[in-house]
């Protein structure tokens, strides 16, 4: 018998096995790669069912280049409201068995969705109720839905070739060496964990591009503000400084900030956007979804129902139960100072007095009241929210459908379509034929002071001049009109004691399809159905918009960027003392008019006769 030698170094070679060759070790990475993609986008997709988000397969093209079909986008459960432009969202409508995922790009005056696919050129969507969103976009995971796709359209031949490829990757990691012989496992898997987590990052940047990106259409250059927090979903123009709030729940300021009502825990001016900062100076103010913005006061209304207020605070305007200013955003007590307000759906803020319209259609107001701008039968500054009174005086004013506060003066628009003013009365801004202050809501009488106001869908108020607008679209003002701000033509100078129909541009004809107005100082603006602005009155700083400073009588239309055609595409308007703002898609804002500190956000401090850009944002 032989004897065998065998080394040190041959026996641990013997254990491991043969040498791998090259052809198998490239075969066996083949085949796990496309194993561990396909597992990677399959865990992405599943695991966040566990915070009950949903996976939908896309089964159109009409969200490409971004969003192809057969990938999966992944929505979060939402009830549909509150939701802005730009926002990517998944709805069902009656005529469709699928899900459908479209990016809103507007809202109308019923609060219902207007949606478009990014590749395609126009509006393709019938309006969809807040009722209908099945969810929010947050994850997009490509290619996993093919399978799904294929089978629900009977391709077959893809499905069966997919199902091929996924075979022969199974055979091939099983067949060749993945790593050379000896490997330890933890070595092995960690090549398998490094290809997740490239595939989970591609995922979220193709998230970021689908969600947050411009769009592949010319004729859509929304930004979705879900993901990324550019989109504008609300904005607000102060006495001199404005504010907007965007689709990530973010809330910034720019302009005066004299009394902190910026909110950014200094009192420094800013002409770009600054953003506000959380209750107590802590972090950032988070899930607003409204922001209104008075004399040098500010207010906002987060997701939840509740409502936050900064900056000037002598008459109690904040409504947290003091008279303390605030640099940071403060929260506003509830009704009579019990617990803290809730259920609030808007706000607005007049020059020292804040409003809020609740979830049970009724208002209420805190600040101050010397004028009986709150309301609620005195003319005692409230520091704390009160119900507006009926106009008898028992019970709350109940209906509400919609408001606006001016200097001194408040006005109401209900649902059975009448309107309603109290306050300050002088120069007939409340539209009931007196000059007398009054402390509980009075009616707006009709034209000429026959019968009553009826059908009126919006109101506004300014500092001496109120403005209302029709179902049918018209815009009928009274008031003060020295400087043309009822809008009704060259030669009324004086004051209309009860509401008389703006006339059309230039003038002629009368004014028609307008979904809102806002009043300010001495102009008035309007947003018509389209996205297009008017506006009218005193021109001293260029407050109408039109690239001039000539006083006018009658509707002008707002300027296009850079003074070229007119301003189009506006979902949000905002007019305050002598200066407007108008929310456009693809989260921008533009604002014109005085400018002394910075409140149109440009980065100046010059006046503005046509829109300029707010930078910051």
């Amino acid at each position: 018998m032989s004897a065998r030698h065998t080394t040190a170094d041959g026996l641990r070679a013997s254990a491991r096995g043969p040498a791998a060759r090259p052809g198998d070790l490239l075969i066996g990475a083949v085949g796990r790669f496309a194993l561990c993609a396909l597992t990677s986008l399959i865990v992405i997709t599943m695991v966040p069912l566990l915070w009950g988000w949903r996976p939908v397969v896309i089964e159109s093209g009409s969200m490409a280049p971004a969003v192809q079909a057969g990938d999966v986008v992944v929505v979060a459960p939402s009830d549909g409201e509150g939701l802005g432009p730009g926002t990517v969202i998944t709805f069902r409508t009656e005529a469709s068995r699928l899900p459908v995922t479209h990016r809103i790009v507007g809202v109308n005056d019923d609060g219902a969705y207007r949606t478009r696919g990014d590749a395609n050129e126009g509006v393709d969507s019938t309006p969809v109720a807040p009722g209908q969103v099945l969810g929010v976009a947050r994850l997009l995971v490509p290619y996993v839905g093919l399978p799904a796709y294929w089978a629900r359209n009977g391709a077959w031949v893809m499905l069966a070739a997919f199902a091929a490829v996924v075979g022969t990757s199974g055979w091939l990691s099983a067949r060749g060496r993945t790593y050379p012989a000896g490997e330890g496992p933890i070595r092995r898997w960690a090549g398998s964990v490094g290809l997740v987590l490239l595939v989970a990052g591609a995922a979220a940047t193709g998230a970021l591009a689908a969600f947050s990106g411009s769009t592949a259409s010319p004729a859509n250059s929304l930004a979705a503000g879900t993901w990324a927090g550019t989109a504008v979903v609300d904005v607000a123009a102060g006495e001199e400084h404005s504010c907007a709030a965007l689709a990530d729940g973010s809330a910034w300021c720019w302009g005066e900030n004299r009394k902190g009502q910026l909110g950014d825990g200094t009192t420094t001016d800013r002409t770009a956007a600054t953003r506000v900062a959380g209750a107590g100076g802590t972090g950032f103010l988070e899930g607003v979804v409204g922001i209104t913005a008075g004399r040098e006061h500010t207010c906002a209304r987060l997701a939840d129902g509740s409502a936050y207020c900064w900056g000037e605070n002598s008459n109690g305007q904040l409504g947290d139960g003091g008279k303390r200013d605030a640099d940071v955003p403060v929260r506003v007590a509830g009704i009579w100072g019990w617990g803290s307000l809730s259920g609030v759906t808007s706000m607005d803020a007049g020059r020292d007095h804040t409003c809020a319209l609740l979830d049970d259609a009724t208002l209420a107001c805190w600040g101050d009241n010397r004028k009986g701008q709150l309301g609620d039968g005195s003319w005692s500054d409230r520091s704390e929210p009160v119900r507006v009174a009926a106009a008898s005086g028992w019970g709350s004013l109940g209906s509400v459908a919609q408001f606006n506060t001016g200097q001194q003066h408040t006005c109401a628009a209900l649902a059975d379509g009448t309107a309603w003013c109290w306050g300050e009365g002088g120069r007939h801004r409340l539209g009931n034929g007196s000059t007398s202050d009054r402390n509980l809501p009075t009616q707006v009488r009709g034209p000429g002071g026959s019968g009553t106001a009826s059908g009126v869908a919006w109101v506004t108020a300014g500092d001496q001049h109120s403005c209302a607008v029709h179902t049918s679209g018209s815009v009928w003002c009274w008031g003060r009109n020295d400087q043309g701000q009822l809008g009704i033509g060259e030669g009324t100078a004086g004051t209309e004691r009860y509401p008389v129909r703006v006339v059309g541009v230039g003038g002629s004809g009368l004014l028609g399809g307008v979904a809102a107005v806002g009043a300010g100082q001495d102009h008035t603006c309007a947003l018509h159905d389209d996205g297009a602005v008017t506006c009218w009155g005193q021109n001293t700083y260029g407050q109408v918009g039109d690239g001039s400073t000539v006083q006018r009588w009658s509707p002008e239309w707002v300027a296009g960027p850079g003074g070229t055609g007119v301003l189009e595409g506006a979902f949000d308007l905002s007019v305050d003392w002598n200066h407007a703002c108008a929310a456009l898609p693809g989260g921008e804002v533009w604002c014109w008019g005085r400018n002394d500190h910075g409140q149109l956000g440009d980065g100046t401090q010059t006046h503005r006769s046509e829109p300029v850009q707010v930078t910051g944002l």
